[in-house]
């Protein structure tokens, strides 16, 4: 069970992009736990298995939170930072194995988090409690309700992705992110 201090955004349009945002992050950085470890991984990592094109995929993944993120008015230097996260961990990614080891280890897409709710919170975006303030209980695994809403993210992501992916790099890397899809169980 882990409890979070209670965020609040003033805007309710910077509230749902900030959720959105955390979502994609959660499920490409730390999504499962390896089971006996304490060590989580997340889609990041498994679609990293496949051989530079699934690198390229997460990369496109992990643009949707750098042009969320742009949307909400970060400054450049933190968009900066942002890109060098996600470049850092696709180009040390796209080595065999090592590369691996480092996308279970980098988590950029967490790293980018935390760079936009500093941001947030620097330009006053973000209402806190003071002392004593209000505590929220969450738990790692969530019912039907919050894996609908991981999908739907993780769907809005990929469509992402794969316009990116055919505007920048042509018809074909674009058609092969459109044909990932999710089990509805």
């Amino acid at each position: 069970m882990k409890t979070d201090t209670v965020e609040r955004y003033e805007d309710p349009a910077v509230a749902a992009a900030v959720a959105r945002i955390e979502g994609v992050s959660r499920l490409m950085d730390d999504l499962f736990e390896i089971p006996g470890t304490n060590v989580r991984v997340g889609l990041d990592a498994i679609i990293g298995l496949v051989p530079i094109i699934g690198d390229l995929i997460s990369q496109g993944i992990s643009s949707y939170l750098i042009w969320e993120a742009r949307q909400l008015g970060v400054s450049r230097f933190t968009l900066a930072r942002m890109i060098a996260n996600t470049a850092v961990d696709t180009v040390v990614g796209i080595v065999p194995f090592a590369g691996d080891a480092f996308d279970v280890m980098f988590r950029a897409n967490r790293k980018n988090v935390t760079l936009l709710k500093a941001h947030l919170e620097k330009h006053g975006h973000v209402r806190r409690a003071g002392t004593g303030a209000a505590r929220l209980s969450t738990s790692r695994r969530g019912g039907s309700a919050e894996r609908n809403a991981v999908v739907a993210l993780l769907r809005q992501a990929l469509n992402f992705a794969s316009a990116s992916l055919e505007k920048h790099c042509g018809f074909f890397a674009g058609s092969v992110v459109a044909r990932v899809r999710l089990r509805d169980e």
